[in-house]
């Protein structure tokens, strides 16, 4: 049976991962998480490096059903949380390509040039790596 998140369990993860994002400064105003419960449940976050690149982490599927433990179906506890959104973080960050963002984004009309847009994504490519590095320390 596939469990979902209640509204209490829904305010404990979104405490648990603005936890993270404060400690890890991954927002710099369009962080963000929501949580989908219609079909089959998955949480989407939003993480922001300084430079304003977001990386969209999805927790879905088996990865959002170990949020619960086995025994009681209840919400495992904050630190086995924390781990398996540490993970979900990391695997994002580890599939975002800041080669790939810049073709998809940059154009004549932006509002930076080629060289100023490359450099900030280098930038918050750099950053994001940091940060995955830590993450895996408390990953599960």
């Amino acid at each position: 049976m596939t469990k979902k998140l209640n509204n209490m369990q829904a305010r404990k993860v979104e405490e648990i991962f603005q936890d993270m994002v404060d400690e890890y400064s991954l927002n710099y105003g369009n962080g963000e998480i929501t949580f989908e419960n219609d079909g089959e449940p998955w949480i989407n976050a939003a993480i922001e490096a300084p430079n304003n690149t977001t990386i969209q982490v999805v927790v879905e599927g088996s990865d959002y059903q170990a949020l619960f433990n086995d025994e009681n179906g209840e919400l495992e506890d904050s630190s086995t949380v924390r781990g398996i959104l540490a993970s979900e973080i990391h695997k994002a960050i580890e599939e975002w390509d800041a080669e790939e963002t810049f073709k998809e984004l940059w154009s004549v009309s932006f509002e930076y040039g080629p060289f100023e847009f490359a450099d900030m994504l280098i930038e918050d490519d750099e950053f994001f790596n940091n940060v995955g590095d830590e993450l895996l320390t408390i990953a599960i």
